[in-house]
């Protein structure tokens, strides 16, 4: 029998397999966290992506818009928003006139003491930060329709922007291929009706279908900036990226694939999927659920199959060279 642990809600489960049903244990790659994530985000910021620093081209009377993901992502808004509102300091651009709206989707709405926490208690002090109340038609307005023909329904805080920057963070997803850059617009601060109809399709890979419509949506609302970062599965982040939307976004997709992109040798019959550290409601968890399903093998389990179980915990995974395992790990009884 092989022991097996994962981790799920802070603590680890174990469960056994036997030996001969056992096909191999995957999770995500290896990384190195940034050793000064501080400075890291000093020098994304003083040389951008595809762009000028900040700078050279906000103005004075400039609104800011920064679009941050919510509380169900690990990303640290934190330690990135203060850097950024120095430099628009510096360009003139005074505290009273940069916002923050929570990128909720249709996700359910922050409470206070959540948006403080995600922003920090100095950044809640300073700019207002507030959600994106989805529900209420009042608070969207109409763009007409996509490139596409998806029906594009805005927050409104988007017509009085003339600076819009996305924060977030790029890992594999299995709707738009990958998250970040303009999945912050589109589902972030899109109506209900716009996030139906886009999310109709899933697509997984990184050039598709959604991720062109949802760029296209990115442009219309004029976000041209993102300052995003990759992470690794203990929600440590590896790489900045801050610049152009699309230079800043290849970018980090690289840096996410070579984390997340796992291979495997073999399809098994059954696979145990896990979705930590997106556990903090049962709709992240779907996040294990699609790598799963295009592991195993169509109509699950044979009769009498001798090798049929592949433990898993990775956004998603690919026929390529088979790669040790991480953070999960196996032991056979000596």
């Amino acid at each position: 029998m092989t022991s097996v642990t994962i981790p799920f809600d802070g603590a680890s489960l174990r469960f056994e397999v036997p030996d001969a049903n056992l096909c191999e244990v995957l999770s995500p790659n290896p990384s190195a966290p940034l050793a000064d994530l501080d400075a890291a985000i000093e020098a994304a910021l003083a040389d951008p992506l595809g762009q000028a620093p900040i700078g050279e081209w906000v103005r004075p009377g400039d609104r800011v818009l920064l679009v941050s993901d919510d509380v169900t992502r690990l990303t640290p808004v934190d330690r990135m928003i203060p850097p950024l509102l120095r430099r628009l300091n510096r360009a003139g651009v005074r505290d009273e006139q940069v916002s923050c709206i929570m990128a909720l989707g249709t996700h359910r709405y922050m409470t206070p003491d959540e948006m403080r926490a995600k922003v920090g208690p100095e950044v809640f002090g300073r700019i207002r930060v507030f959600n994106h109340e989805w529900r209420e038609p009042e608070n969207l307005v109409d763009l007409g329709f996509s490139a596409c023909g998806t029906p594009l329904h805005v927050n409104r805080a988007l017509e009085t922007a003339d600076v819009v920057i996305g924060l977030g963070a790029i890992v594999p997803h299995h709707i738009p291929g990958y998250s970040g850059s303009s999945k912050i617009i589109q589902p972030g601060i899109c109506g209900p009706r716009t996030t139906a109809e886009t999310h109709l399709l899933s697509c997984e890979i990184e050039d598709n279908p959604v991720r062109r419509d949802m760029d296209d949506m990115a442009g219309r609302v004029g976000m041209r900036t993102i300052f995003n970062v990759v992470m690794d599965s203990e929600g440590r982040v590896t790489g900045v990226f801050f610049g152009e939307r699309q230079a800043a976004f290849k970018a980090g997709v690289r840096a996410a694939r070579a984390i997340y992109g796992v291979g495997y040798r073999e399809t098994p019959d059954i696979v145990v999927a896990n979705s930590c550290p997106c556990d903090l409601d049962f709709w992240q968890s779907h996040k294990s659920q699609y790598p799963a399903q295009r592991m195993v093998r169509p109509g699950g389990p044979r009769p009498r199959s001798r090798r049929p179980i592949a433990p898993v915990a990775l956004p998603t995974a690919s026929r390529r060279r088979w790669r040790s395992p991480g953070p999960w790990s196996a032991k056979r009884p000596r």
